[in-house]
């Protein structure tokens, strides 16, 4: 434009120095004339030329906004980090697609959509905190940490950072919000802590300790196992030197180590003796490693620590029985042999061999446990150990927290190769791998042989002293039989009613004394005497002599008692008084009655005998302290030779309760 003013400038004063020259009216006119058209034609000209050149500014300009716009939006939707642009009530009026995918939903989805909708419950009072502490000026932006809600309901941890801008264009205040997901980093923060938390708990209260040492061997880590194994507290012994944990004979090979493991960086184990607070050696197992920083600098070395005195104690105290053991077998003659599955090596003590009767230079790779078993046993041991080999092992059958369970003690026969046949008792103990399967035999042996022939000689012995003892008992029972008879002729010359119930009581009376070596000599037991056989024979006598055998009920409260010889004789006499006294007198009126026998113990040592009838009972008179007669006297001397007590009862019958201890 400035050009176009110069050229006019110059044309109107060429224009005006024409017409100051002499000439023609008509022809000035004509020459102004046609300086004004060229004028005009000029000027309409470098107007259109600068009009030209306008719009073409003008179009690159608008080229250059089109290109800026077109990367301000592909910036805006690409951006690794969300973008949303809200106005002042929350809603969404822009959004870009790292935000519509952070929360996984479609950008139409969350236009027009006030922001909190997206914004967890529990996390929305802070969000509109921020958002009117901006509205009022106080704050230019503010960052924070919160939970976004995705479609699918699932929490996202993410940062955000708002700031409020103004619109020219719409003359209104809008927030923008940047969005970057965490969830990643924050799991990884809760990782983190948990592994920090469970690290502090393993320090804490473990059993094995923990030390960090700086290059100048001074302690920097202390965990409280330590303090059980040195004494040492954590405040006795931090920046302080390790070497009072350290016997001072020690000492100059333990620093030799520590610059070793820093001058090598590498780790080292040992077991070596150290010194306790209160001066007491104690062994411990030591596991170093140097800390290395990212730069590869070595800036101290950590110790792993376990007192071991008590395993090397044990260990020690493990061999010693171990010496005992070998001598106690040696002694013993006990022969050990052991089989390694996964090798097949088999190993043989020298008692063993003994008990095989071959020599060590005998023994070959196809010697083994099964090769001397005799022919007739050797499918019952086979069996054994096949139900047992092979298989996991139930719980059932272990001890020792499943590290070895027993092959049940075996008695059979082995065959030496002279041919001499030996009895042995054998027992097994297979010891099991990790997963419950045996990998290991040990295996012990015990010539029995002698024990077995010494055994038959007592079993031969006790045969024929059974014997003898039951000819005895037989013979006793048949001379009391004899005398019996001899009463029974005696009776048939006596007229005499009281002296015929003499002899009967009398012959009842062998009767009885007899019934108790006839249960002897016909039991398979020579030693006891079932009672409640013995009470049921004795009855059944009674009743028969006194034909009272269908009209008297005998009725038996007996547990399953046994006595010896000793104690029968009494009892069996003491009954035999008894039921006589019920037969002769209860029930010879009415011909018909009960009797009732009851033993008690709980214990078998105390005893209560109770006996009763249902008769008439004794006489209101009657007092068997004063009894003349001889059965009351008898049952008196029965009852003081058990040194037993009695109570008698004669409300409904009679009765007589016996308490007495054998």
């Amino acid at each position: 434009m400035e050009n176009f003013n110069l050229l006019a400038s110059f044309l109107l004063n060429s224009i005006f120095c024409m017409l100051e020259k002499p000439c023609a009216l008509e022809l000035k006119i004509l020459i102004a004339l046609a300086f004004f058209i060229a004028s005009f034609f000029t000027y309409t000209i470098f107007h259109l030329i600068i009009v030209k050149k306008k719009n073409y500014k003008i179009k690159q300009i608008n080229n250059v906004l089109q290109i800026n716009e077109t990367i301000f939006r592909d910036t805006f939707d690409n951006i690794s980090i969300g973008i949303v642009h809200t106005d002042p009530d929350g809603i969404c009026v822009k959004v870009n697609n790292k935000f519509a995918e952070i929360i996984d939903y479609a950008k139409a989805e969350i236009l027009d959509k006030n922001f909190k909708n997206f914004i967890c419950a529990e996390d929305v009072g802070i969000c509109a905190a921020n958002l009117n502490a901006l509205l009022s000026g106080s704050i230019d932006s503010v960052s924070s940490e919160l939970r976004l809600v995705k479609k699918s309901g699932e929490l996202t941890w993410c940062a955000m950072n708002v700031s409020l801008a103004y619109s020219a264009a719409y003359n209104s205040k809008y927030f923008i919000i940047a969005v970057e997901d965490v969830s990643k980093k924050k799991n990884t923060e809760t990782t983190l802590y948990d592994y920090r938390q469970k690290f502090s708990l393993l320090m804490e209260n473990t059993n094995i300790g923990f030390i960090e040492y700086d290059l100048n061997f001074n302690v920097k880590l202390w965990n409280p196992a330590c303090e059980k194994i040195f004494g040492y507290s954590e405040k006795e012994i931090i920046n302080s030197n390790a070497e009072k944990i350290i016997p001072e004979y020690a000492r100059k090979k333990m620093i030799e180590l520590f610059d070793d493991i820093v001058s090598k960086r590498d780790g080292r184990h040992s077991v070596n003796e150290n010194l306790t607070k209160n001066g007491k050696i104690i062994n411990c197992e030591w596991f170093n490693t140097p800390l290395v920083d990212k730069n590869g600098v070595v800036t101290g070395v950590i110790s792993i620590v376990i007192d071991v005195t008590d395993i090397r104690n044990m260990n020690e105290t493990l061999r010693q029985n171990e010496n005992k053991l070998k001598y106690a077998t040696e002694l013993a003659g006990l022969g050990v042999w052991e089989w390694d599955m996964v090798t097949d090596k088999k190993t043989f003590s020298k008692e063993l061999l003994d008990i095989y009767g071959i020599e060590e230079k005998d023994v070959t790779e196809s010697t083994n446990y099964f090769n001397f078993i005799h022919p007739e046993d050797f499918d019952i041991i086979s069996d054994k150990f096949k139900n047992k080999l092979g298989k996991r092992v139930q719980s059932d059958d272990t001890i020792d927290k499943n590290i070895y369970f027993f092959q049940e003690p075996s008695d059979f026969r082995i065959v030496r190769p002279n041919g001499d046949i030996r009895y042995v008792k054998g027992d097994a103990f297979i010891q099991l791998n990790d997963e419950g399967f045996p990998y290991k035999v040990l295996g012990i042996l015990l010539d029995v042989t002698d024990q077995k022939l010494k055994e038959k000689e007592i079993r031969t012995s006790l045969l024929e002293k059974e014997a003898l003892i039951k000819e005895i008992h037989h013979r006793v029972k048949n001379n009391m039989q004899i005398i019996s008879s001899l009463l029974e002729l005696k009776k048939s010359k006596v007229t005499s009613e009281e002296s015929i119930s003499v002899i009967n009581d009398s012959k009842n009376r062998i009767r009885s004394m007899a019934l108790i070596h006839e249960k002897l000599y016909s039991s398979k037991n020579l030693a006891n005497i079932d009672l409640s056989e013995y009470i049921t024979d004795l009855s059944n006598l009674l009743l028969y002599h006194y034909d009272l055998n269908k009209a008297v009920k005998i009725n038996l409260d007996l547990k399953n008692i046994q006595f010896d010889v000793n104690a029968m004789a009494p009892i069996g006499l003491l009954l035999n008084e008894l039921l006589t006294n019920s037969l002769k007198h209860a029930f010879q009126k009415t011909k018909k009655g009960n009797i009732f026998i009851k033993l008690e113990s709980d214990d078998m040592i105390k005893f209560e005998l109770t006996y009763g009838d249902d008769g008439p009972g004794l006489p209101k008179d009657f007092n068997i302290d004063d009894g003349k007669t001889l059965g009351f006297q008898l049952i008196k001397s029965l009852i003081n030779q058990l040194e037993g007590e009695y109570v008698i009862d004669c409300k409904k019958g009679f009765s007589i309760k016996i308490s007495f201890e054998l």
